[in-house]
């Protein structure tokens, strides 16, 4: 399936599902509002309600600077400008979570001041997208987030305002959208921008196909195959060169038998000389090798006794090893002997010497215990005194600290109660701009009236003249008397075309006679009898076939360019003919229709310029108060009006400023004033502290002195821990010495017994090792008498090393097996060349010449025979190449056709023609959907959409006997009750890419009369079947009576205000998670 087709099927769905807000505009602290509370899903149908200016369109504030990063009334919150933080605050935060088909996500905004200091400079936002099930970062670029919500969601922030929460001020945008903003936002609502897709693919495949036709009768027409003849002329040579192969062939198989005899017989006598040169090298290796095959056989014969041999060296070298092992122990016994004696006497001497030292330390230990005694009391006394000591230090520094802190507290006071003065001082001069902070949002509110209003004038404005232009138009049609005139000249035209079509047709006719008999003519030989009149003599035409195609191309021309004047002469025949029946009692009709219509634009033009007058009269009254002269100028521009209010935000900050100051610093005079008076009473305690520590230290020094006094007279003064290290070091050095000497002598002890054991049993093995020796020399030199040996010397010399023998004995056989192949090899060569010089046979030489005739011959046979079969091969190639072009041509051709008529139903390189059809029908269902809902609210105008611009939206008017009017010239409550049901339209609307789920409105229903009201709010109830949830934002009264699930935004003092409502709670700071 292509990729347009998949993204087709694709269905994205978007349901806000909880809300979570901090300091923004008036709503002060971290807020969180879950939609997902029973009472909202139950009823889906909720209104947020509050006072002017509370703060009820910063929740959808919130939201869009969640998603999006931005506002509808604000634009982009930057670094650089943010406006919606609210007073007085060092940070803020939206944070909102959706859910779509794909799954459910966290957009999550902030930003702070420098150190979250309400004074510091403003630092980048932070702008993330948050997997709400895995908590995986999704994205965290503040550029790229809105982009990746766009993708999720299928709504940017322009369609989102538009679509899914229609923000204060823009309410009947999409009603009032162009044509191509509304083609934009309908193709990503509807998904019907794969209509695009499918027209530029549809004209792109039609491309693609015509060009590979061509390409394939461009690859046709290079390829070439022989002619009939010639190829039946290849095939006549080809027999003919087989034939001659054959012949040639056979007589080269007889000469080449006989010119075999002298090769064999000249390859037997070469490999005869060969033969004789490798016996001859062979006789000399079997000389040279006749010493090594003597060693070989002596070798063998004294290979029996190499056993006997190896064991009586071995004895021999075990013997003399046991007779040097014995003579040295023999000569250390003596010596270990005197070291046994020597070490036994020096460890009796040790031990003697450890029990002395263990009684003088016992003698010793009750002179150290008391000397214990007193350290310890010693130590506590000093540890006591040095404490008591810095206790006094200590109090004495903190006593001159107070000195200095109850001064420094006593200036600071002084300080701030003036300054606190100058506050106080300042507030009551300026005192009405407290009342700014209440005023303001209303201001706002009137403002955006303002720019409301201004826009109807302008609306207003172009509708009335709209309504001349087209009375003028109707005022400036020709009468029946001029489209009689006109309508005979165009008759008296269409028949002169006519007479003039019919002539072209005689000429095109005639020159393509012409034409033909050229081709005629063409085929004639010169001295050939032509066969239509039998002459032999063919006169050169008098025009060229140039001059002929020049012409008839030039008529085919002018007839086609007077078929199209037939066509349009005809059409304006018909359209005179259509005038003349309408008659002139239609136009003054369609005239007093217009005039009408021109009389209702006009005053409702005077309304609009009224109602903006007294608004804006209101609005510079209460600017007044604060501006004075500077509001009554009669002309107050927007920019002036902007100023204005920026003014005013200055004075109201200015003055909330100062008040906060002043609340901070009674608050702070309160405190440092507690404070002065606690610190005078320490500074009082810590005096009585220092006089009593003082008294304490003498005490202790004196009693430290006579203890000290007491401890010198015992050990002499020194330590008892010195002390017992020495005698503790004494006692274990007298152990360790006695514990080494026993050691010692029981070690030499040891090594003399082991000594006198070995000496016994070397003695023993040598008498064994000489007895073994003598008997199996005796048995060796009886065996080698036998053997021809004289001695064992002999024997030695006749043994070969191993790998000696082994290398001669492998000699020894390759000169055998040698002796033997060369004595065959020479039997055989003698045979066959007595054979072959028997079989000798009669003109060899001449054989010779004849045979490499042959050969040269056979292969100029072959070369030709390859040259006219590859002809012939290459020539069929390109046959089957030229037959499967051909079938594969037939077959682009019908793909072609098919995708030209597709093309033509559909196709183009922009889109526009599929897409616009596509976009037209879904225009006509939303338009339906919306008529449905529109019907419930008034009986008054249905939505129809315009002939001539298949996007354009026109409203007809029931009470006017069904006039069809623009939606330009509907009221303020007019355009909110089409505006709505648009909305609910583009809501309900079954679509291939966005399902709404969330519908948040925002201003309108004060436009609306009771009746009115019941109807719109009954419409947006029955949507709750459908599983979506509407929320409306207004201060309207009667809507607290009409809808029981509110959310509250409730004004409180110095411009803060709090929620309340189901789902809504107050969270910790510690709470908001992100931060």
């Amino acid at each position: 399936m292509p990729s347009y087709c998949r993204n087709w099927r694709r269905r994205t769905r978007m349901r806000i599902t909880k809300l979570r807000l901090q300091n923004l505009n008036s709503l002060h602290g971290t807020w969180e509002i879950d939609f997902a509370h029973p009472d909202y899903v139950n009823e889906g149908l909720f209104a947020i309600t509050g006072p002017t200016g509370a703060g009820k369109t910063t929740i959808l504030d919130a939201i869009c600077l969640a998603l999006y990063g931005q506002t509808p009334r604000l634009g982009k919150i930057t670094k650089s400008d943010n406006d919606v933080m609210s007073r007085h605050q060092g940070e803020c935060m939206a944070e909102v979570t959706f859910a779509t088909e794909q799954g459910e996500y966290r957009a999550f905004w902030y930003q702070h001041r420098a150190r979250r200091h309400a004074g510091g400079a403003l630092q980048h936002p932070r702008h993330e997208l948050i997997d709400a099930a895995t908590g995986k970062l999704l994205e965290e670029k503040v550029s790229q987030v809105p982009a990746v919500v766009e993708q999720l969601s299928g709504l940017d922030f322009n369609r989102f305002t538009r679509s899914m929460m229609l923000a204060q001020g823009q309410f009947a945008a999409f009603l009032n959208a162009d044509e191509g903003e509304r083609s934009a936002l309908l193709e990503q609502i509807t998904g019907s921008e794969i209509y695009a897709r499918i027209s530029q693919a549809a004209h792109s495949k039609y491309k693609m196909q015509r060009d590979l036709l061509q390409r394939l009768q461009d690859e046709l027409g290079t390829i070439q195959p022989l002619a009939e003849d010639e190829r039946d002329a290849i095939k006549t040579e080809l027999n003919q060169v087989k034939a001659q192969v054959d012949e040639t062939d056979t007589q080269y198989q007889a000469c080449e038998r006989s010119a075999q005899w002298v090769e064999t017989l000249t390859k037997l006598e070469h490999e005869w000389s060969q033969l004789t040169e490798r016996q001859a090298a062979h006789s000399k290796e079997v000389a040279e090798f006749s010493e090594q095959r003597k060693q070989l056989e002596k070798d063998a014969q004294a290979r029996p006794f190499a056993s006997a041999l190896n064991h009586l060296r071995y004895l021999q070298q075990q013997l003399t090893r046991s007779q040097q092992l014995f003579t040295t122990e023999q000569a250390a016994l003596p010596t270990l002997k005197e070291s046994s004696e020597k070490t036994g006497s020096q460890a009796q001497r040790a031990r003697d010497e450890l029990a002395t030292s263990k009684e003088q330390w016992t003698t010793l230990q009750p002179e150290i215990d008391k000397a214990r005694t007193l350290d310890q009391s010693l130590q506590l006394i000093k540890q006591r005194y040095q404490s008591e000591c810095a206790q006094q230090e200590k109090a004495y520094h903190e006593q001159t600290a107070l000195v200095d802190i109850v001064s420094e507290l006593e200036q600071k006071l002084s300080q701030q109660q003036d300054e606190l003065q100058s506050l106080t001082d300042w507030l009551e001069a300026h005192s009405n701009e407290g009342n700014l902070a209440n005023q303001l949002p209303l201001l706002s509110e009137q403002r955006t009236q303002l720019e409301q209003r201004q826009a109807e004038c302008v609306a207003a404005e172009q509708s009335l003249k709209q309504q001349r232009e087209t009375l003028q138009a109707l005022q400036s049609k020709p009468s029946s008397a001029q489209l009689a005139q006109q309508q005979d000249a165009l008759t008296k035209q269409l028949s002169v075309d006519k007479e003039r079509y019919k002539a072209l047709q005689e000429m095109i006719s005639q020159t393509l006679l012409e034409q033909k008999l050229a081709d005629f003519r063409n085929e004639l030989v010169a001295g050939e009898a032509c066969p239509l009149c039998g002459s032999v003599e063919h006169p050169a035409p008098l025009h060229s076939d140039a001059s002929v195609e020049s012409t008839l191309q030039t008529k085919r021309s002018e007839l086609a360019e007077l078929e199209r004047s037939l066509v349009a002469t005809q059409q304006q025949l018909q359209q005179l003919e259509i005038e003349q029946a309408v008659g002139a009692s239609e136009r003054v009709q369609q005239e007093q229709a217009q005039q009408a219509a021109l009389v209702r634009e006009q005053e409702h033009l005077q309304r609009a310029q009224q109602s903006y007058t007294e608004l804006l009269q209101s609005w510079q009254a209460r600017v007044s108060r604060w501006l004075g002269d500077e509001a009554e100028v009669d002309d107050v521009s927007a920019a002036k009006q902007t100023d204005m209010l920026h003014q005013l935000q200055t004075m109201r900050g200015r003055y909330e400023t100062t008040l906060a100051k002043q609340q901070g610093l009674r608050g702070e005079l309160t405190s440092l004033s507690a404070r002065l008076e606690g610190v005078q009473e320490q500074r009082a305690e810590k005096q009585r502290l220092s006089a009593e520590l003082k008294t304490r230290v003498e005490r202790t020094g004196a009693e430290r002195e006579q203890l000290q006094q007491q401890r010198q007279q015992l050990l002499a003064g020194e330590s008892v821990a010195a002390v017992v290290e020495r005698w503790q070091q004494r006692l274990g050095q007298a152990e360790q010495s006695r514990e080494q000497l026993e050691q010692q002598a029981q070690q030499a002890q040891q090594a003399f017994e082991r000594a006198q054991l070995s000496s016994q049993q070397l003695q023993q093995r040598v008498e064994e090792l000489e007895q073994e020796q003598r008997s199996a020399g005796k048995q060796l030199e009886a065996g080698l008498n036998e053997a021809g040996f004289d001695d064992l010397e002999s024997l030695q010399q006749a043994l070969l090393d191993d790998a000696i023998q082994a290398r001669l004995s492998k000699q020894a056989r390759e000169l055998d097996a040698s002796s033997q192949w060369l004595k065959t090899e020479a039997e055989r060569l003698q045979r066959e060349l007595s054979e072959a010089k028997a079989q000798q046979p009669a003109d060899a030489a001449a054989n010779q010449l004849e045979l490499k005739r042959l050969k040269a011959m056979l292969a100029d046979l072959h070369q030709r025979q390859g040259a006219l079969q590859t002809r012939l091969e290459a020539d069929e190639t390109l046959r089957r190449q030229q037959r499967d072009k051909l079938d594969a041509v037939k077959r682009q051709q019908a793909k072609t056709d098919e995708w030209a008529t597709l093309d033509t139903l559909i196709g183009s390189a922009d889109g526009k023609k599929y897409r616009k059809f596509a976009q037209g029908l879904t225009f006509e269902i939303m338009i339906d959907y919306a008529n449905q809902k529109l019907r419930k609210m008034t009986e008054r105008y249905l939505l129809v959409r315009d002939e001539a611009e298949p996007l354009k939206l026109n409203v007809m008017d029931d009470y006017q006997a069904g006039e069809i009017r623009s939606t330009r010239n509907l009221s303020g409550g007019e355009s909110f009750l089409v505006s709505l049901a648009l909305a609910l339209g583009l809501a309900q609307m079954a679509s291939s890419k966005v399902r709404v789920d969330s519908l948040f409105l925002d201003e309108g229903f004060g436009t609306l009369d009771e009746e009115a009201l019941d109807q719109a709010l009954d419409t947006l109830a029955s949507l709750r079947q459908d599983g979506k949830m509407i929320g409306l934002i207004s201060h309207v009264g009667s809507l607290k009576e009409r809808i029981a699930t509110q959310l509250q935004v409730q004004a409180g003092a110095a411009g803060r205000s709090v929620l309340a409502g189901p789902g809504v709670r107050q969270l910790d700071p510690e709470q908001t998670g992100n931060e």
